[in-house]
């Protein structure tokens, strides 16, 4: 049996600002029910996404268990210091063209963006960064009201003093700082 220790330790703030060089575009396609035409059409249409942004893009495909066929389409970018990107799940009747079509606009509305993290990958610095000893500041690529919610939640409980500048569904910077 393999363990892993955790030692404590304290929390530092980043200042994630700046995304650095592009490194690899990926994305993967998650299907159910033996769902293998979704994943394949999916990928299709990936592919020519990203050569159409002249981007080359590595596909994982996965089948996934699960009652009825459903289709998950991820796409993310990296950087030297960055990653971001969205993702869709298909819906009944959903074409994979479509589903991937979605996930690939909200990875370029990163990619494409001064932002060095997405808004799931915001939600999930936020908390630690309220802890940290030292400032916090991200450029997020879409203000989504989920974030700004628990912003305002964090808000209400804690002394920690979070800016955001911008408009929620736009680009925004999230700065957070201990009084």
């Amino acid at each position: 049996m393999n363990t892993l220790e955790v030692e404590p330790s304290q929390l530092e703030g980043i200042n994630w600002t700046e995304k650095g060089e592009p490194k690899l575009l990926q994305a993967s396609v998650t299907t159910t029910g033996k769902n293998a035409s979704f994943a394949e059409r999916a990928k299709s249409h990936l592919q020519k996404l990203a050569h159409s942004s002249k981007q080359r893009i590595d596909i994982t495909t996965f089948e996934a268990e699960g009652e009825g066929t459903m289709g998950y389409v991820a796409a993310w970018m990296r950087y030297e210091t960055a990653i971001g990107g969205g993702g869709e799940a298909s819906q009944k009747n959903s074409r994979p063209e479509q589903v991937a079509q979605n996930a690939f606009e909200k990875c370029f509305e990163f990619m494409t963006s001064d932002a060095t993290v997405d808004p799931i990958g915001a939600e999930h610095i936020l908390l630690p960064a309220c802890f940290a000893s030292s400032n916090t500041e991200i450029l997020v690529s879409h203000l989504t009201s989920r974030l700004l919610t628990s912003i305002w939640v964090i808000k209400q409980f804690s002394p920690v003093r979070i800016v955001v500048r911008g408009n929620q569904d736009q680009f925004g910077q999230v700065s957070i700082h201990r009084d």
